[in-house]
């Protein structure tokens, strides 16, 4: 058995975190601490529980302790795992649960008399102290998240080898039911730091926590708590503002969120960004501020605790744009932290702190009307002509010299980090994986370890760590990919004079070709009619990624698996191929008098389409624009030109590295050679000329249909891989 604390009930609340008891079964009557990070549960020695019965598994179960809360994983095993008499594969537990390994039945449990001594402790924290004072009636900070940065620096390469500065040592802080605003001329920085206080940019120095823990460290765990609104949209303009919701819910909510509850978000977020009389209006049909609500609305369906909005007024009238401010207002005013970057100052006054930014220097800090008073300006709008006319490193050490600066920025952050001191408050990972402990003298370490989930579960510091993501696995693959398809489904099915154009292209080319080609120079028909299908696969897909990449990168950051969005694209598309090649075999094969099996040219030409609508995905994860995606495609289909006319007019004889090359980057080789083989077009050189061979029979057309069946599934394979690895870089915090 593995180093496993085996507990007796006088030693619970000696326990320092969850524990469990065997209530059935051999071990009853015993208790384990689960005092590491994992936990394993089975029958060889090598687990740190062993059941020795015949139906326990030899690695049947863990235990996951990630510092807030404790998760059953079942490793697949033969017979199973239960939680409360329902099979599982991955449970959060909950106090009292019933674990059922047969024949064994464990108790989870986390007492009640623990959770009230760790409240307890909480009593005593000053929250004054920490600066959440209130500001007006009682507000909800459990729904805004803490965010300290210090002395931040972003440092990047600039031409000739030297290093530009975009930060220079920026501190920020931002409380629960705070609306500030980031202000700035272009090349301040503002969007610099923005993205850094999001945590999907790195710094060069520094530090930025959330609720006292490093962001980039725990990024995973607040990733879902993190709202943000770009400049640039968000959503599908042909989806309905009610399907753009629900679509949305779906993709970003827990798996297992009752419909109940989804349409009861959808409604309260539709009420809230004030788009009722527009539920089912299309999303492209709206004014600009709607579909700036509707960006919004896209966020608070996920219920963000911190929403950053990146220039998200930027092209509204002056009207809407204060309506917007209002709506951003009234958001923070309900808990939530909101920080915004505008380049709008009519409507500043609405912030409850403006921090103005200068060439990467922090000049100031504080209420809207005392920027007025320090600069001694006017009104907002003469600010940057007034700090264009210092040096802004003078203007950053003179505010930094200022009250403002002390009592906004300085003075709060030091008071916060002495209530986390007051606490010992650890946020290093530890060995184990453990890293949060409260050390308050006297404490027992049951309720040190409780009080700190405790600390983070309740609204003290807001962030909720009961929204674990249990979802893994084949389940969320699953409910992704179904959502993920029939959204995109009812995209593409919307845009009817697309649809049109796509699918009137094969009949139109199989058309021309018969017309052309007729039942002469069968080979040269078998290249252009293969050529063509990779051309309906490509154009049908080269644009479907990059032309809504903005989108794609919001729902990853926000837990979008990157294979079901692939396929769901994939599976789509095939459908639209499936009508565009069995429109095209049918023309050719009656036009150009085709005397093979029509299943197996259809085929053949179907497969092909697939391998292209696959390079047509890669070409749009590589392009960053939609016409460069369009433009990429002679570099795919011209060289199948060019290599396949030496192929068929060398009788389908070619040797050396020419063979090779083809085998290998000419995905269309393999289709021409599959289908002249089920026309019969085979030849055999006598001497100096080629003569042709008798007809191959059904069995040996069939293996050559698997032929380009296998070599297309491992083409599918390869394409598939680079495309994802081309998106995946899209993750890369820079």
């Amino acid at each position: 058995m593995g180093e496993t604390t085996v507990i007796s009930s006088q030693d619970i609340c000696r326990n320092n975190d969850g524990y469990i008891e065997f209530v059935e079964g051999s071990l009853s009557g015993k208790y384990f601490a689960i005092n590491k990070e994992t936990l394993t549960i089975g029958r060889t020695n090598e687990n740190d529980i062993t059941l020795t019965d015949g139906s326990v598994s030899s690695k049947h179960a863990r235990i996951i302790n990630d510092g807030f809360s404790f998760k059953i994983i079942d490793n697949g095993s033969t017979n199973g795992t239960y939680v409360n008499d329902q099979k599982i594969k991955e449970q959060v537990l909950k106090n009292n649960d019933i674990i059922e390994i047969h024949p064994h039945k464990i108790k989870f449990v986390m007492h009640e008399t623990q959770l009230q001594q760790a409240t307890t402790v909480f009593n005593k924290i000053d929250m004054s102290a920490a600066s959440y004072e209130l500001k007006s009636g009682a507000v909800d900070y459990g729904k805004g998240l803490l965010v300290i940065a210090e002395d931040i620096d972003k440092i990047v390469a600039a031409p000739g080898g030297k290093q530009s500065q975009i930060l220079n040592k920026v501190n920020f802080i931002a409380r629960p039911a705070d609306f500030i605003i980031i202000l700035g001329q272009s090349g301040s920085g503002k969007s610099t730091l923005l993205n850094s206080l999001t945590g999907r940019q790195s710094i060069s120095g520094g530090s930025i926590s959330l609720n006292n823990l490093d962001i980039y460290k725990f990024f995973k765990q607040f990733k879902d708590s993190i709202g943000f609104v770009p400049q640039f949209d968000i959503i599908h303009r042909n989806l309905s503002v009610y399907k753009a919701f629900y679509y949305s819910a779906k993709l970003r909510l827990d798996i297992d969120t009752p419909e109940q509850k989804i349409e009861s978000i959808i409604e309260d977020t539709i009420k809230k960004v004030e788009l009722e009389q527009s539920r089912e209006a299309i999303v492209d049909n709206l004014s600009g501020g709607q579909i700036k609500r509707v960006n919004l609305g896209i966020e608070l369906i996920s219920d963000p605790k911190l929403l950053f909005l990146d220039e998200a007024t930027s092209g509204l009238d002056a009207g809407t744009e204060e309506k917007m401010m209002l709506l951003f207002k009234q958001i923070a005013a309900g808990g939530k932290t909101v920080i915004c970057i505008t380049h709008m100052l009519d409507n500043v006054n609405l912030a409850d702190l403006v921090y103005i930014l200068e060439k990467g220097n922090l000049v100031f800090c504080g209420k809207p009307t005392d920027a007025l008073k320090y600069f001694n300006i006017p009104s907002i709008g003469k600010v940057y002509s007034k700090i264009s006319e210092s040096n802004p490193e003078k203007l950053k050490e003179d505010f930094e010299k200022s009250h403002f600066y002390n009592n906004i920025i300085k003075s709060k952050i030091s008071k916060i980090k002495e209530i986390f001191e007051k606490f010992d408050f650890t946020v290093a990972k530890t060995p184990d994986n453990k890293v949060y402990e409260i050390n308050e003298s006297g404490l027992n370490p049951a309720v040190k370890k409780l009080a700190a989930v405790l600390f983070f579960l309740s609204g003290l510091l807001g962030y909720d760590h009961s929204k674990n993501d249990i979802t893994f696995g084949c389940s969320k693959f699953g409910h992704q990919f179904y959502y993920l398809t029939k959204r995109y489904a009812e995209i593409i099915g919307k845009d009817y004079k697309n649809l049109f154009i796509l699918i009137s292209q094969s009949p139109v080319i199989a058309s021309i070709i018969v017309y052309v080609m007729g039942n002469e120079n069968k080979p040269l028909v078998i290249l252009l009619s293969v050529v063509s299908c990779m051309w309906f696969g490509c154009i049908n897909s080269c644009r479907e990624i990059v032309k809504e990449l903005n989108i794609y990168k919001r729902e990853r950051a926000a837990g979008l698996m990157i294979q079901p969005y692939i396929l769901s694209k994939l599976t789509v598309l095939t459908v639209l191929c499936l009508v565009q090649t069995v429109a095209f075999a049918v023309i050719i094969y009656i036009g150009c008098e085709f005397k093979g099996p029509f299943i197996y040219n259809m085929a053949g030409f179907f497969i092909t389409s697939i391998i292209g609508t696959m390079l047509g995905l890669m070409i749009s994860a590589i392009a960053n624009s939609p016409d460069k995606a369009v433009s990429l495609i002679p570099f795919v289909l011209i060289p199948q030109i060019i290599f396949n006319v030496k192929f068929v007019y060398s009788y389908f004889e070619i040797d050396g590295a020419l063979k090779y090359i083809s085998q290998i980057f000419i995905p269309t080789y393999w289709s021409i050679d599959a289908i002249r083989f089920f026309e019969n077009e085979l030849f055999e050189k006598y001497g100096n000329s080629y003569i042709r061979v008798s007809k191959p029979d059904l069995l040996s057309k069939t293996i050559e249909l698997a032929v380009l069946l296998t070599v297309s599934i491992v083409l599918f394979i390869v394409l598939n891989y680079i495309t994802c690895k081309l998106l995946k870089k899209n993750d890369i915090i820079q």
